[in-house]
């Protein structure tokens, strides 16, 4: 009659849960940390699609507008309307800067019959600006 039976225990230590819930709170540091680099990359890119879309609109706005009143040289700018006010725009129109090396003669010619124009999209993103533009030739030609 002396055999003591041991009863075996089924389940865990404080121990071994305390390691448990600090193995999973380092784990959802890392997973929330690149939830949030996510979210703003989302973000970044949402504006990005936004921006692009403004730059187009915009494009077709001046060409409009050049269709009518003529291309002439100089600067324009701008906000856009509800809801993207964030958003800013700048227009340049000046001379051919970029023109190929191996153009020779016909750098003064394409300077003469063509002007360059920079529209570009601009918006303000965590420390500093982003912005999308482009650069396209207008004829001096009406």
């Amino acid at each position: 009659m002396g055999a003591s039976r041991k009863k075996r225990r089924t389940g865990f230590t404080l121990v071994e849960l305390l390691v448990a819930a600090a193995v999973i709170a380092v784990g959802m540091v890392y997973v929330l940390g690149a939830l949030g680099r996510c979210m703003m990359a989302l973000t970044a890119s949402e504006r990005m699609v936004a921006a692009t879309y403004l730059l187009n609109g915009k494009l077709w706005e001046l060409n409009q507008l050049y269709r009518k009143a003529g291309v002439r040289e100089g600067t324009k700018r701008g906000v856009f309307a509800r809801p993207y006010e964030r958003f800013e725009w700048h227009s340049v129109v000046g001379d051919v800067k970029a023109v190929l090396p191996y153009c020779g003669n016909k750098t003064q010619i394409l300077r003469s019959k063509y002007l360059e124009e920079t529209v570009t999209v601009w918006w303000r993103q965590g420390g500093g600006t982003r912005n999308v533009s482009v650069t396209r030739y207008l004829s001096r030609c009406p």
